[in-house]
């Protein structure tokens, strides 16, 4: 297994060539993958760049697979939270 790569904000899981490798071999423009990803085709434009964290990674393995952002509705807001019994 590779190193992962040292920079100034942290380590980086992906390089920028392999972060631009997932899009184009996916027929992506950096604007689809942007919008895929909630950040701007600047950010994927940087991430291109610079390379990418493992959480970023992570959501290109979501995306990859089809997945997209969750985010609460209000009904999950009045779903109530099931307590598990510590007796059982």
């Amino acid at each position: 297994m590779r190193k992962p790569l040292k920079t100034k904000t942290g380590q980086k899981f992906l390089t920028g060539e392999e972060c631009r490798l997932f899009r184009t071999s996916r027929g992506l423009t950096m604007a689809e993958l942007g919008r895929y990803l909630g950040i701007t085709y600047q950010g994927i434009q940087t991430m291109e760049e610079s390379g990418c964290s493992y959480d970023r990674a992570l959501a290109l393995s979501a995306v990859d697979r089809g997945l997209k952002a969750w985010k609460p509705t209000p009904e999950d807001h009045e779903t109530p939270v099931v307590e598990e019994d510590s007796n059982a």
